[in-house]
């Protein structure tokens, strides 16, 4: 099992996503099967909810509730762990700090923009996109697990 904090847009394009074997959709798989063990906080998950309501989107009710649900029974609420990090967005910041919360955590992230978070010890080296992840996992054939 995998930790890991999904950031907003992993989950958005995994539903806009038209290929099932896309990165997004196989990491939203893995969530939903308990293989990744989504980690949150109150501020993430009601992110989440707001983003994946918008009227913009248009995804349907009982798809995001489905996978709100799955987050808050499968996944792990963890208080924040501060860190005097300067970030470029800080909206960053709370994903950065959940996965501080939790020894071995990776952050997910889909947009190539990482300026804000990909330099920021001791995480770094645990900041994955989707499909890099999935390279990591794919080569791994022993249980998927990681320390600090």
């Amino acid at each position: 099992m995998v930790y890991a904090v999904i950031d907003t847009n992993v989950l958005v394009s995994a539903i806009f996503a038209a290929h099932p074997d896309s990165a997004t959709v196989i990491v939203r798989d893995k969530i939903m099967d308990g293989t990744i063990v989504p980690l949150y906080n109150a501020e993430i998950f009601d992110e989440y909810r707001d983003v994946l309501t918008r009227p913009k989107f248009h995804f349907p009710a009982e798809l995001v509730d489905a996978i709100l649900d799955v987050i808050l029974q499968k996944g792990l609420s963890l208080e924040r762990t501060k860190t005097e990090e300067v970030f470029t967005d800080p909206k960053d910041v709370v994903f950065y700090e959940i996965a501080l919360s939790k020894e071995g955590a990776y952050l997910h992230i889909w947009s190539r923009e990482t300026r804000s978070i990909s330099q920021l010890p001791p995480l770094w080296s645990r900041l994955q996109n989707c499909s890099g992840f999935l390279t990591r996992w794919n080569r791994t054939t022993v249980q998927f697990k990681f320390g600090k």
